[in-house]
C-alpha cells in the first residue's frame, strides 16, 4: 500500500530518512550509554549525517533513540521500517537518552538520497610515532597511523582521522569484542582520536579492569563496540 501510494503521488518510491547510522544495543553498550536497568528496546546512533534531518534536529552520535513519534522503538529493523513509512516532510517527536537523561527533539523527515550522495567524511588527520604496551583491555591491539597504503587497502576515506588496527591478538578482549585488522578507531571512551598521540594518551589512562567503548569505522560504516575486561 505504501509503495503504490508513493508511485501514484510521485511516480517513484519515496522513503522517509532521518540521516543517521544506527546499531543494536548489546548489554555492554546499554550499560556504557547509561540505559536504566530493565529498559527494553532502543537503538544507538553511531553516526549523524552532516546537514541531514537528524543533524538539523540536534541528534548526536551516542544518543539512544527510545521513541519515534510516541512509539517505543524496539530495535533497528523496527525503527527503519517506521521511518521509511513516514511521509517526507512529516514532523516527528524523537525521544533520546543522552548522558543518562531523556531529551525530546523535533525531527522533520527528509527524503532518502541515493547511495552515492550518502558518502560522508570527517575532518583531516595526521600521523606520528610508535606505541608503548598498554595494561588494559586494549593491550591486544596494535595500531598505526593512517598511510596511503592502508587507506587504499582498507577503504579509508580520504579525510578520515583515527588510528588503524594492524593486529588483533588471539584470545584477547578485543578479539572477543569483534575488532578486526583494518578497523579505524575514531573514538576511545567517547574521546576523539585524530592520531597516534591521541590514542596513546587516552588509551594509557584506561584502568586494567575498565570496560571501554570504541567507535570504529569499518569500510565506511561507523560502529560502537564495547570491549569487556575478562
Amino acid at each position: 500500500k505504501d509503495i503504490s501510494s508513493s508511485l501514484i503521488e510521485s511516480g517513484k518510491v519515496v522513503r522517509g530518512w532521518m540521516g543517521v547510522a544506527i546499531q543494536e544495543l548489546t548489554p555492554a553498550l546499554a550499560q556504557s550509554f547509561q540505559l536504566p536497568e530493565g529498559q527494553q528496546g532502543g537503538v544507538l546512533i553511531s553516526e549523524v549525517h552532516q546537514d541531514g534531518p537528524s543533524a538539523k534536529a540536534g541528534l548526536q552520535r551516542g544518543d539512544v533513540i527510545l521513541e519515534y513519534g510516541n512509539e517505543q522503538v524496539k530495535d533497528v529493523n523496527h525503527l527503519r521500517n517506521i521511518v521509511a513509512r513516514t511521509k517526507v516532510g512529516k514532523q516527528k517527536e524523537i525521544t533520546v537518552l543522552r548522558d543518562g537523561q531523556e531529551t525530546a527533539l523535533i525531527l522533520i523527515l527528509g527524503e532518502r538520497p541515493s547511495d552515492q550522495v550518502l558518502a560522508n567524511a570527517s575532518p583531516p588527520g595526521s600521523k606520528p610515532p610508535a606505541m608503548a604496551k598498554l595494561d588494559n583491555v586494549l593491550s591486544g591491539l596494535k595500531v598505526e597511523a593512517i598511510t596511503p597504503d592502508n587507506r587504499k587497502q582498507f577503504g579509508i576515506a580520504e579525510e578520515a582521522t583515527g588510528v588503524v588496527v594492524t593486529t588483533v591478538e588471539a584470545g584477547s578482549e578485543v578479539e572477543a569484542a569483534g575488532i578486526q585488522p583494518g578497523d579505524l578507531i575514531q573514538e576511545v571512551t567517547r574521546s576523539a582520536i585524530k592520531n597516534l598521540d591521541d590514542y596513546q594518551q587516552i588509551a594509557s589512562k584506561i584502568m586494567k579492569e575498565e570496560l571501554v567503548v570504541l567507535l570504529i569505522n569499518r569500510r565506511g560504516n561507523n560502529l560502537f563496540v564495547a570491549v569487556n575486561p575478562k
